[in-house]
This record gives C-alpha cells, structure tokens and sequence, in this order.
C-alpha cells in the first residue's frame, strides 16, 4: 500500500435502540495523499470517529471510500484491517498478559520474526512504559494486576499501534485523540516518538 485515502460522496450514521437515525457523516468528499498528516477538527459529535470507522468498514456506509484506488468494499476485511494501523481513544484490552495486549493478532499463531523480545522493549522505552512493566514483574504479567492509570493505556496502544505497523509495514495511520489523557511533558515525548515511528505514513488525526 502508498498511503492513498480517497472519500467519495461518503455517509452514514447511526441508529438508537428507540430507532432514531442520527447522522454522522453527510457526503463527505476528501483526498489524502500518501504521507500526509491530516488534522480532522471539530466538536464533538462532527464525525471525526466515524470517518476512522468507516475506514476500517466497522459500520456501514454509503459512498465510495478508496485506499490506493482500490474501493475497501472489496477487500476482505482481515485484509484491510492488517493494512491500517488504528490508534483508538479509548482502547480495547484482552484478558491475558500484557504481551498478549501489546500484539493480539498474533495470539494464537507464532509471532513474526519482525518483532523481538529487544524490539517490543525499546519501543516500550520510547512510550515511557516499560520501567513501569519491568517493576510489575514483566510482559508476562497479566493486563490487570499492571494497574495502567488511564494515561499508560493509551501509551499501551500507542506502542501496540507502533508494533502492528512494523508487522505489517502499513502505511496508514489512523489516531483518534490518542494523547487525550496524557500530561503535557509525556504527550511531547510521545508525540515526537510517533512522528519517527510513523515518518512517511499517511496520518489521520
């Protein structure tokens, strides 16, 4: 993949348990060309979430939506979700160990040779998260007895998402308030710890 995203005349929304249609996105129209950083800004509730969702085709949608002129309608989705690398505001967590969390699609399956033991630790480093593992007793270690504050989490997903594009060398990067719960000195160092990992990818934000 070269990292190009191509909204055509995109919609959708969403249905409450009552059955009220409220809609999320109106069509949408948008060109990202491979590398770009674009910034989707508005307030809550404009369909910054949904255009990521729609992406990963998680909810249904009308419209076209293309990555690198193939329409994503017509990839399978294993496929299409190995290729986009999603960084979530508030991330989903397994039951199991923290390495289990760090890398869910392997779970199950022998782990790539891209990523060793030395590789998750320095990327772990980078996030500022691994002194706190490393005291916990280590990878091993389940996800609940780290006792990740709120913050650590979204450091967790943020090297989970730094992994995953390693794997799979995507090159589209999906993140959805990503430092939302991180104090000013931690987003800085992550922040620049992302513009390194992610440098050439196409970037959502």
């Amino acid at each position: 993949t070269q990292g190009l995203v191509e909204f055509k005349s995109v919609s959708a929304s969403y249905q409450s348990e009552s059955g009220e249609v409220s809609p999320a996105l109106e069509r949408v129209s948008a060109l990202f060309a491979p590398g770009q950083r674009v910034l989707i800004t508005g307030r809550t509730g404009s369909g910054k979430s949904t255009m990521m969702l729609v992406m990963l085709n998680l909810i249904k949608y009308e419209g076209e939506i293309l990555i690198d002129h193939k329409d994503i309608a017509k990839i399978p989705l294993k496929k299409l979700r190995s290729k986009i690398t999603m960084i979530p505001q508030d991330a989903l967590h397994i039951p199991g160990s923290t390495l289990q969390n760090l890398l869910p699609l392997e779970n199950g399956k022998e782990r790539s040779d891209l990523i060793s033991d030395d590789l998750i630790q320095r990327v772990l480093q980078d996030v500022t998260l691994w002194d706190h593992i490393e005291a916990k007793g280590g990878l091993e270690v389940s996800f609940q007895d780290m006792h990740f504050s709120a913050g650590q989490k979204q450091l967790l997903s943020i090297a989970r998402a730094i992994l995953h594009q390693i794997e799979f060398k995507t090159n589209i990067i999906l993140m959805d308030e990503v430092t939302s719960n991180l104090d000013n000195d931690a987003r800085e160092a992550v922040l620049s710890t992302m513009n390194i990992a992610f440098r050439g990818c196409t970037r959502i934000e």
